[in-house]
């Protein structure tokens, strides 16, 4: 498994490379819902949050972002996550079952590729002293062809999160601390068309639910050398490894990521420039089943133009790579009270003997002030 302290290739060239999502995909196999919860700016910049998440996304991807904000905010975010080639309704139908022969076939015959949805509510307060608090939904759906029928797996978390972040006197050195209070809802099961069209098909009988604590720490520090202004970011995300008292599959492991972004000054106070690299699980306890670089290494970039008030940017052009894809998007802010992002991806699904590439978008609005 690499480490930091053989890097492939200098971070500079890396990003830049993401910049013109030039990296290709070797042939690994990965495993679904890595990250119960994400956002679309970090899925615009191939998830390479760790360095330098702020705001709402620090209690995402490391907590001691929160202590760079200087204004308190209120936001209320909704995300949209799901496969690009799901245009009837996949979902929508399977909700409909029991249903006719000929609807359990139609729905069985689209159900040869994967399909994939997540729904994303996370309403935040969050102060310019570092503290925050979050209640979150999360609710990701994915159904796959097997040889029965069509497998299918549902997640649900909800619960809260509280933040705290300090930092030194000039924020070269930030830390912060979330803990979370979470319930989790399981559905994973595999239908047959007897199943799907039996009348007393209910997916709600399939359903258990339970409840756990998990706790998220991290480090920035920001480096003092001019001009490419370097921070160092680290995280333990999940700690504890909630399992929430299922023994059919562990809910959420822990991972330790490490992240590196250089913030050069390049262009005038009229944009700027973050390069962004990341490598999760260091400590090969997530990933332990997944041996590939690509998996574990995340790299983006992102251009930010028209400054306004606090720290924000009217415009923001992410790139970044995933699992060896390419990822792209695009920041819309509107001042402190809306902002919208989009944000395109790809996920390595399916079976070890049948892998699939499914192409993903996910569309983010939030309303703050």
């Amino acid at each position: 498994m690499p480490r930091l302290s053989s890097l492939p290739r200098p971070l500079a060239a890396a990003a830049a490379g993401a910049l013109l999502l030039a990296f290709t995909a070797p042939g690994a196999w990965g495993e679904e819902f890595r990250r119960w919860a994400e956002s679309a700016r970090g899925l615009g910049v191939g998830g390479a949050l760790t360095a330098v998440a702020s705001g709402s996304d620090a209690m995402l991807y490391n907590p001691a972002g929160l202590a760079q904000d200087v204004i308190w905010k209120a936001e209320l975010a909704y995300s949209l996550d799901e496969s690009e080639d799901d245009p009837g309704g996949f979902f929508d139908r399977l909700d409909d079952m029991p249903g006719t022969p000929a609807e359990v076939g139609d729905l069985l015959a689209e159900g040869q590729e994967s399909r994939y949805r997540r729904e994303q509510l996370f309403a935040s307060f969050h102060t310019g002293g570092g503290f925050g608090l979050a209640a979150i939904d999360v609710r990701t759906r994915q159904s796959q062809p097997t040889a029965a029928g069509l497998g299918y797996r549902e997640e649900r978390f909800t619960g809260g999160m509280a933040t705290l972040a300090w930092s030194t006197g000039l924020r070269l050195i930030m830390f912060g601390v979330t803990v979370k209070v979470l319930g989790r809802q399981l559905i994973e099961e595999e239908f047959t068309a007897a199943e799907l069209s039996d009348p007393a098909f209910d997916l709600e009988g399939f359903r258990s639910s339970g409840n756990d604590f998990a706790y998220d720490a991290g480090v920035l520090i920001r480096l003092p050398i001019p001009f490419i202004r370097p921070t160092i970011g680290a995280a333990q995300i999940n700690g504890g490894d909630p399992e929430f008292g299922f023994s059919k599959r562990p809910a959420l492991l822990s991972e330790t990521n490490v992240g590196v972004s250089l913030n050069p000054y390049i262009f005038t106070d009229a944009a700027q420039l973050l390069l962004m690299y990341e490598q999760r699980d260091i400590n090969d306890h997530a990933y332990a089943a997944d041996d590939s670089s690509a998996k574990r290494e995340h790299y983006g970039a992102e251009l930010s133009f028209f400054p306004k008030a606090h720290g924000i940017w009217a415009l923001q052009l992410r790139a970044g790579d995933s699992q060896g894809k390419g990822t792209w998007g695009v920041g819309v802010n509107f001042d402190q009270f809306l902002s919208i992002d989009v944000a395109q991806y790809s996920e390595l699904l399916g079976t070890e003997d049948r892998p699939q590439w499914e192409k993903r978008t996910i569309l983010q609005i939030k309303l703050g002030f």
